[in-house]
């Protein structure tokens, strides 16, 4: 009996002595839960654009200026390149002032044809008179024609004198310096597009299993490594 009283005596001691300690310590409670444990693999391969195309310039002439360089993002119809347009620029003001001129002698024309066609009823004038201003006023019409013509084609060699991006993308290579001399035809970038991107690299044997189709990736490029790109 004493022996029994003895191990109840040690077991209220031990039990005391742990609500003892208990009561100067603060317990805080948290809500477990369930998250996936993501694993992260760093691979190396080769990014293959759907879209790219070299980038060359329609008229010759002197680099006057460069926009963008290597590694550029750019979108369409952004200026690329610049070159020197100074004669191309006075060869589409001389075009507009030939059309400013045919049209006043075009007006002209017409408006003395209408004075003439207004005094025939009274036969105040010959007929030949009038068919000669008809004559005239078709020919003002003609010359308007044509150099308006002359000047639409003044302001597309003036256009060619800009290089401009034709779909957005990035400027994976630059060919051309400042102040040297173009051909047409001659490749000055070569712009990558960004849709439809295709990533070809080789994944472990180990980690095949894990893969599946459509999983979110992120990658960088050589070109652009502070940037991260998204794809599936």
């Amino acid at each position: 009996m004493a022996g029994r009283t003895g191990s109840w005596a040690l077991l209220l001691w031990f039990l005391a002595g742990v609500c003892a300690a208990d009561t100067g310590v603060r317990v805080g409670l948290a809500t477990v839960e369930t998250t996936d444990i993501l694993r992260e693999l760093r691979l190396t391969g080769t990014v293959t654009a759907q879209h790219d195309a070299s980038l060359s310039v329609a008229a010759a002439g002197l680099v006057a200026d460069i926009v963008v360089d290597t590694g550029a993002q750019v979108a369409a119809g952004d200026v690329l390149l610049r070159m020197d347009a100074e004669l191309a620029q006075l060869r589409h003001a001389a075009a507009q002032a030939q059309v400013a001129q045919a049209e006043v002698r075009a007006r002209d024309a017409q408006r003395r044809l209408q004075e003439a066609q207004s005094l025939l009823p009274q036969r105040s004038i010959a007929e030949t008179t009038v068919r000669e201003l008809v004559a005239d006023r078709d020919a003002a019409r003609a010359t308007l024609q044509q150099v308006t013509a002359e000047a639409s084609l003044a302001q597309a060699l003036l256009a060619r004198h800009t290089l401009r991006a034709p779909f957005a993308g990035v400027i994976s290579l630059r060919r051309a310096e400042r102040g040297e001399w173009l051909t047409p035809g001659q490749a000055v970038f070569d712009l990558v597009g960004l849709e439809d991107l295709r990533l070809d690299f080789a994944v472990p044997e180990d980690y095949l299993a894990s893969l599946q189709e459509g999983a979110p990736m992120t990658f960088t490029t050589a070109a652009r490594p502070a940037q991260e790109f998204t794809g599936t």
